[in-house]
């Protein structure tokens, strides 16, 4: 057995449910932190998203 393969965190559960489980586990005082950040994470991936379809049709 080759115990030299790195250790690398893969989720079988979607994003949703890794937030929840995140949330579910994380003190309550830091949730208002936690979802602004996401909130923020979720905003910056839907900017991105429109700029890929806009430069996709420039073609």
């Amino acid at each position: 057995m080759n115990n030299n393969q790195p250790i690398t965190a893969q989720s079988s559960t979607t994003p949703r449910a890794d937030l929840l489980l995140e949330i579910e586990q994380t003190p309550e005082e830091y949730l208002p932190e936690l979802l602004q950040t996401e909130a923020q994470r979720t905003q910056r991936m839907k900017r991105a998203i429109a700029l890929w379809r806009f430069s996709d049709r420039s073609f």
